[in-house]
């Protein structure tokens, strides 16, 4: 499908994130896209599109790389009400004594979770 290999290929983030929304490009094809993917904003789209299911959205929030991740994606992910409940709380933890100031959303969100 073209979609597909403009996800994984194209060298524009507009258009991967673009690519990233469309519902039907399979699960395995979003993981591939998204262990490849450096800009923030496509690889927060890949998260949101309904296809990735709630296991994929656990295993990326709950890996130890998570908290280094852009803080725009951490915040879309922090959004997701697929989040296992022992991993947001894991993630609340982690950043509740974080004083820098991008963390107080995601603290509220996560906290509001649980």
């Amino acid at each position: 499908m073209k979609s597909e290999k403009i996800l994984l290929e194209d060298i524009s983030p507009f258009v991967r994130s673009y690519c990233a929304r469309i519902p039907i490009i399979p699960e395995n094809i979003l993981a591939q896209a998204l262990k490849k993917e450096d800009n923030a904003f496509a690889k927060a789209r890949l998260l949101q599109n309904p296809n990735f299911n709630t296991e994929a959205i656990n295993l990326f929030t709950s890996s130890a790389n998570f908290l280094l991740e852009d803080f725009f994606v951490r915040r879309v992910a922090s959004l997701d009400s697929r989040i296992n409940f022992e991993i947001r709380q894991n993630l609340f933890k982690k950043i509740l004594n974080n004083p820098d100031p991008k963390l107080n959303l995601e603290k509220l969100i996560h906290n509001w979770y649980n």
